[in-house]
């Protein structure tokens, strides 16, 4: 009986040290742009400290602007925001230090990327 007791210990340990993590939000514009605009060239990376490679990247949904892009290590990372040239947003990047208990990304709380508008320019 103990030899199991110890084992499912050890399982418990092992899951709450792996656990999964990510970073979700929005990619906010407004529902009559939706209808404008495509949305395809919408992305959202995840960069980790110091790496010029994104280390993961999500799809922005077409109707709703939502993404979550999976990682799972505690540490700096920065969330960027690829987007169509000429479309201006608040901001394009987000800079987190994962801890995996207070930070945006492990207490739910949404990234949100709010459009301000399309830039013309020409002659």
């Amino acid at each position: 009986m103990i030899g199991w007791a110890r084992f499912l210990l050890l399982i418990q340990a092992t899951c709450v040290k792996a656990s999964f993590s990510g970073c979700a939000g929005f990619v906010s514009i407004p529902k009559d742009a939706f209808n404008s605009f495509s949305t395809d060239e919408l992305k959202v990376q995840l960069y980790l400290e110091g790496s010029a490679k994104p280390a993961a990247d999500a799809e922005v949904a077409p109707k709703s602007g939502f993404f979550h892009i999976s990682h799972d290590r505690h540490g700096p990372i920065q969330i960027r925001l690829l987007h169509p040239e000429g479309w201006t947003f608040d901001k394009t990047s987000v800079s987190i230090i994962v801890d995996g208990e207070t930070d945006i990304c492990s207490v739910n709380q949404d990234i949100i990327f709010n459009f301000e508008g399309i830039k013309y320019s020409g002659k």
